[in-house]
């Protein structure tokens, strides 16, 4: 991500929010699974365009890290730049939401 590749960026962010959850919410290993690549996910999507999914990609950071600033920012960022497209929940989507914001 940090070199602005930011499709190669999604390829492993996306691995890093699919592999299975074995530890406990507030621990390091928990947020490199859940919240921080969803955020990261949401980042690399603004990048490429993909706004709506970006705001899809924050709202499940902000699901699992509702105090975390930058998903606070982000929400009011996508509520002013998407309208009534803008997503908003708070708790992880069903897979089949997904395929609602693509």
């Amino acid at each position: 991500m940090e070199l602005q590749q930011y499709e190669q960026a999604v390829y492993w962010f996306k691995i890093a929010v699919s592999l299975p959850k074995v530890s406990e919410p507030g621990t390091e290993a928990y947020s490199a699974g859940t919240w921080l690549p969803n955020l990261q996910l949401c980042v690399c999507y603004d990048k490429l365009g993909d706004h709506r999914y970006a705001d899809y990609c924050n709202e499940v950071s902000f699901a699992h890290y509702p105090a975390n600033p930058s998903a606070i920012y982000n929400r009011d960022y996508y509520t002013n730049l998407l309208g009534d497209n803008h997503v908003e929940f708070n708790c992880p989507a069903p897979e089949e939401q997904k395929e609602l914001v693509q």
